[in-house]
């Protein structure tokens, strides 16, 4: 996490540009949109390290779950304390799944109850260190789940381990990469279409409907041109509907 082959994206002067940082700055800057945005919607939402940090910091950390402008204010400092932190130690992602699989089986019944379904966003830049990582995400296909890998470094070695596992599972499942990555791939589809940011940024807050998992691996034809439209433009009745989570 420490190499510096990340991006964010900085504005100035009205201006924005991509500026080379480490892949930890890189996935901080998108764990602060994710946190502030939790809290802005209250929407429950659980950050997991695979290690513990230094200085203090709490390794899990949860946000979204209070009004309090008070209790807000500390869990986004508690984010912000946890992401200042430097990366360490090996990549047991699937202790963490397990446990994650845990904590969503016990929610199960009402997530079904209720039509929804948890979103898990696992941010990796290699194999797990702890066992086969596919086995563990198979315990997740029979629970109202929606599975996010969001890559963060560009290696083919990484994007092909995660794209193979997304092909191996039967499992609601999009790999990521980063913004000018995810561009670029789109564009290459489907080349009509401005991939931005906010865009990004909604594949990554966990988007179920299957054609922004499609964006960027065919060329739309005229139909799904359009259903993909009328979820980013509305149906001209003002609907829009990306599916829930």
């Amino acid at each position: 996490m420490a190499t510096c082959d990340g991006k964010v994206m900085i504005e100035s002067g009205g201006k924005t540009a991509n500026v080379t940082c480490s892949r930890w700055e890189e996935l901080g800057a998108s764990i602060a949109w994710h946190s502030e945005m939790a809290e802005a919607t209250q929407t429950p939402t659980t950050f997991r390290l695979l290690n513990p940090p230094g200085g203090g910091a709490q390794q899990m950390f949860t946000v979204g779950t209070s009004p309090s402008p008070a209790a807000s204010s500390h869990s986004l400092d508690s984010a912000r304390k946890t992401m200042s932190t430097s990366p360490c130690g090996r990549t047991p992602l699937c202790a963490q799944i397990r446990e994650v699989f845990s904590s969503i089986s016990r929610e199960s019944a009402s997530l079904n109850a209720s039509g929804k379904k948890a979103l898990v966003v696992i941010a990796s830049d290699g194999a797990s260190s702890d066992g086969d990582v596919a086995a563990a995400l198979r315990l997740f296909r029979d629970l109202p789940v929606w599975v996010v890998i969001r890559l963060c470094t560009d290696e083919d070695a990484v994007v092909n381990y995660w794209n193979g596992i997304d092909e191996e599972l039967e499992l609601d499942m999009d790999v990521l990469d980063d913004l000018c990555g995810e561009a670029a791939e789109a564009n290459r589809e489907n080349g009509w279409l401005t991939y931005g940011r906010p865009l990004h940024q909604l594949r990554e807050w966990g988007v179920t409907a299957k054609e922004f998992d499609l964006l960027d691996e065919r060329t739309f034809n005229g139909v799904e041109a359009r259903a993909f439209l009328n979820l980013i433009l509305g149906d001209g009745k003002g609907r829009r509907k990306f599916g829930s989570v």
